[in-house]
C-alpha cells in the first residue's frame, strides 16, 4: 500500500501539513471551529483555500522538500485511485502549482 512503502520525507510532509492544520484551529474558539468545520465540509473553494494556505504555513515551516516529494509520490503512485488523485487536484496543490508558489 501507498502508506507503507511511502519515504520518511513523505510521511514528514504529510505530518507536517496535517499539523499546520492544528496550530490554525487552536486560533479559533468553539463557534469559530463549527463555523469552519460547516464550511469547509459545503463550501469547495473555501476547502481549496484551507488546504493551500495550510500547505504554505508547513512550507514556512521548513517543509518544502518533504511537501513537495510527498506530492510528487501521491501523484505518480499506481496504487493511488485516480478518483483521490482527482480529489488532490481539486483540493490541494498540484506539482504545477508547488512550482508557482516558488516563483
Amino acid at each position: 500500500s501507498f502508506a507503507e512503502d511511502a519515504s520518511d520525507n513523505t510521511v514528514r510532509g504529510g505530518l507536517a501539513h496535517e499539523l499546520s492544520h492544528i496550530i490554525s484551529y487552536q486560533k479559533m474558539n468553539n463557534s469559530e471551529l463549527a463555523l469552519f468545520g460547516f464550511k469547509y465540509v459545503f463550501n469547495k473553494k473555501f476547502r481549496k483555500q484551507v488546504e493551500i494556505e495550510t500547505t504554505k504555513e508547513a512550507i514556512k515551516r521548513g517543509f518544502t522538500k518533504e511537501l513537495l516529494e510527498g506530492a510528487e509520490a501521491l501523484f505518480n503512485s499506481p496504487v493511488v485511485s485516480e478518483a483521490y488523485k482527482q480529489n488532490l487536484r481539486e483540493f490541494y496543490l498540484t506539482l504545477e502549482e508547488f512550482e508557482e508558489v516558488f516563483k
